[in-house]
This record gives structure tokens, C-alpha cells and sequence, in this order.
């Protein structure tokens, strides 16, 4: 009994001394509180209890001619946190690992205990070799740019001027000197999606079977960022069309094209950003545009459709006054341009689009931050203008004889950061 205890005493130190050690992984919380007061002048196309604002919205008339959405609003909401995982772990294939797991608690102004919900945000695992990482789930859609994106007080962070869409992907970038990188990426809709036949569902890209491709070839130095990109996406909007009570099997795609341009540059306390986007079909970044039906054969059930092309963009100017005070001011436009082709009008039309009556828009909003530690208190004026006008079906589906309604929205915010 002696000798069996003597040698197992001996033998245990061993067995540890042989096995690799493992390193845990370690994770980090952060996070903010928050709670808004918000003003407007106008009733406007809203999210998230209006929080997040996009157009004021169309005037509608009364029986006396009286403008129904022309009235103010004003609501306080403590509904908007965010909680935030990132992980750092052990290298596995000679390169660092690392996470990021992120939610925004949302919460309701309807009945207690109803409607409140958890908007997931990030998902993903990044691998980073000397030259070149990888990044493999949930994150922002690389048209939206984390390195130049508006950073406003207003939830919507600049839509509908700047892209605005997080989805599955997979993500590659290859420094290929010391400041210039080529990133591509292959992303599938989920959450943020294209509007077809059967509203907005990933489906149609889902369908497809082929991802949406991105290619973005950027600088990044200490006080200066820039970057091209070009971005494909292929849709199939139906698996089958139905004319005369028959069914036509449909491998009809549409290839939508997009390109991007962006530049931040830092000087003292002084930053300015901006970014111009232009392309086709860009409901499934939150912005406007889509596609329509142009042409049926009852004959065979082909459809032949048309793709809009739209103009966005942003700039952004910040002067860090102190340490604590900061000023920022954001301008944005966009413009609904035309068609491919004229759109068919009658019984088989279709028009797959966002925001479609609106011919331009813009946006004014300049902001106050001052943060002392951990908390920023902030006050925001924001000033958008749409003009709504009436979809030429027979004028490539320009819009014509515009006028434009305006919304003047004001917000105080506390946040408390962790």
C-alpha cells in the first residue's frame, strides 16, 4: 500500500508537467445607461419608441385642408443600455483571438411587462496574424466603416445619408503595406434586409445563393483614414410567377451595384469626416431606393425588373474644446435619381423600394458633449428636410413636383459609462 501511494505521489507531478498549460480566457464588460428627453415639431417616420428618427413624415390633409401630421411630440425615454463582452483568449494558430458579444436593452412604453426586448448587436470571433486578420460572424456591414461613421446623439446614427446594416459574415483583410489594407468580405441579410414581393425578408438574397460581396481597399495612418469600395448584391424575388392561374418556375437575379468613397482626418483638437455612397437597390442599408417590375411575359412568366440609383452621404466636424467639451456638427443629403428603365403600370406592377416619393433630403445637426469621468451629459438640435413629391412610373420613377415638409427635433441626454 506504501509502495502504491509512493509511486503515485511520484507520477502526479509528471502528468501535470506533460500536459500543455491552458491559458483562460478573459473578458471585459462594458456598457452605458442612458436616458433621453426628445422634442419635435413635426409627427416623422420613427423606430424604437422614436428614438431613432428618419424623415419627418408626408403631409396628410383633413377634410378642411389642415395638415394631420404638421402637430409636435415630446417624450422622455430611460429605454436605451448597452451591454458589451469583449474577449481576449489564448493564441490558437499563431494568431490572437479575441471576441465581441453585444446587446442594446431596449425597452417599452407599452403595458409593464410587454414588448421589451433585447436588440442584438455583435456576434463575432476575430483572429489577428501580423499581416492579416479574420472575422467570422455578426458585425457591421463593412459599407458602414467603424473607423468613419457619424457619431450623433440621435440613435439612428446618421440614416437614411449613411449605410446602416449588421449581418452574418466573413471577413478577410491583408495589410498590404504598412498603412494600406485590401478587405473582402462576404455577407448574407439577416435582420437588416431587401424589400421585395413579399416585404422586407432575407429571403430573396437567401434564394440567390451567392453572398453580398464587398471589396474595400484603405488607409489608415494616426491623423488620417480613407477608403474605396465597391459592394455586389444579388437577389432572386421569387421562386415562381403566376399569370392566367399557371405557375413559371423564375431564376430570375438582380445584380445591384455600389460604390463607396470615405476620408477622416485629425488635426490638433479638430476632426472632420466624410463619405459618399452611390449605387443600386440600398433598402438593405437602411437608406432609400429598391427595384420594380419593368416587363412581364404572361407567355413564359419571365419578369424583367429595373434597379434605382441613389446618392448618399455625410459630413461630420468635431472641435474638442477642452478635455470634457465637445462640439460636433453633421450634414447629410440624398438624392433618389432614376431608374434603369420606365416601371410597369397596371395589374403586374411592383415597386420594391424605400422612401420612393421622397426626391432629396437632408439633414443639419450640430451637438454639445461634456463628459466628466464617466458620465456625458449632451444636448443635440437636428433639423431634417424631405421633399415629397409623386413616382413617375412613366419617367423612369423620378419624382416629380416635390415640396418639402421639415422637422426641428431637439435632445438632452444623460449616459453613465461602465
Amino acid at each position: 500500500m506504501k509502495r502504491t501511494f509512493l509511486l503515485f505521489a511520484i507520477l502526479l507531478p509528471m502528468i501535470g508537467w506533460g500536459q500543455e498549460k491552458q491559458t483562460k480566457p478573459k473578458v471585459a464588460i462594458h456598457g452605458f445607461i442612458r436616458t433621453d428627453f426628445i422634442g419635435d415639431s413635426r409627427q416623422s417616420v420613427t423606430a424604437l419608441e422614436g428614438m431613432y428618427s428618419v424623415l419627418p413624415k408626408k403631409p396628410e390633409l383633413d377634410a378642411n385642408g389642415e395638415d394631420i401630421n404638421a402637430q409636435g411630440s415630446a417624450r422622455e425615454l430611460s429605454l436605451f443600455s448597452r451591454l458589451s463582452f469583449k474577449i481576449t483568449g489564448p493564441d490558437v494558430f499563431n494568431a490572437k483571438t479575441s471576441g465581441l458579444f453585444e446587446f442594446d436593452a431596449i425597452g417599452s412604453t407599452g403595458p409593464a411587462g410587454t414588448n421589451n426586448i433585447l436588440r442584438f448587436r455583435h456576434a463575432y470571433v476575430k483572429l489577428d496574424w501580423t499581416k492579416s486578420s479574420l472575422l467570422v460572424g455578426r458585425s457591421w456591414h463593412p459599407l458602414f466603416v467603424t473607423s468613419t461613421f457619424p457619431v450623433v446623439l440621435n440613435l439612428n446614427t446618421g440614416i437614411p445619408y449613411q449605410p446602416f446594416s449588421r449581418a452574418p459574415q466573413i471577413r478577410f483583410t491583408q495589410n498590404l503595406t504598412d498603412h494600406l489594407k485590401l478587405q473582402a468580405t462576404a455577407v448574407y441579410q439577416s435582420q437588416y434586409s431587401s424589400v421585395g414581393p413579399d416585404g422586407k425578408s432575407p429571403k430573396y438574397q437567401q434564394n440567390a445563393a451567392i453572398p453580398n460581396m464587398n471589396f474595400l481597399l484603405k488607409t489608415e495612418s494616426k491623423n488620417f483614414k480613407a477608403g474605396l469600395a465597391y459592394d455586389l448584391l444579388v437577389l432572386q424575388p421569387n421562386l415562381y410567377t403566376e399569370f392566367n392561374g399557371n405557375k413559371y418556375k423564375s431564376t430570375d437575379l438582380i445584380y445591384s451595384n455600389r460604390f463607396m468613397a470615405y476620408a477622416d482626418l485629425t488635426s490638433g483638437n479638430f476632426e472632420i469626416k466624410a463619405k459618399a455612397l452611390y449605387g443600386q437597390n440600398m433598402s438593405d442599408q437602411t437608406l432609400g431606393g429598391g427595384y420594380a417590375v419593368s416587363s412581364v411575359d404572361e407567355n413564359t412568366g419571365k419578369i424583367t425588373y429595373t434597379q434605382s440609383y441613389n446618392a448618399n452621404g455625410f459630413v461630420e466636424m468635431f472641435y474638442n474644446f477642452t478635455p470634457k467639451l465637445k462640439m460636433a456638427l453633421f450634414g447629410g443629403y440624398m438624392k433618389n435619381l432614376e431608374y434603369d428603365d420606365n416601371i410597369l403600370q397596371g395589374e403586374h406592377q411592383g415597386v420594391y423600394a424605400k422612401y420612393q416619393d421622397v426626391d432629396y433630403s437632408y439633414r443639419i445637426s450640430p451637438a454639445v458633449y461634456y463628459r466628466v469621468k464617466n458620465l456625458q451629459l449632451a444636448t443635440e438640435y437636428e433639423y431634417t428636410v424631405a421633399a415629397y413629391g409623386t413616382f413617375d412610373y412613366a419617367n423612369k420613377g423620378k419624382v416629380q413636383n416635390s415640396s418639402t415638409v421639415a422637422n426641428n427635433r431637439v435632445t438632452l441626454s444623460m449616459a453613465y459609462f461602465f
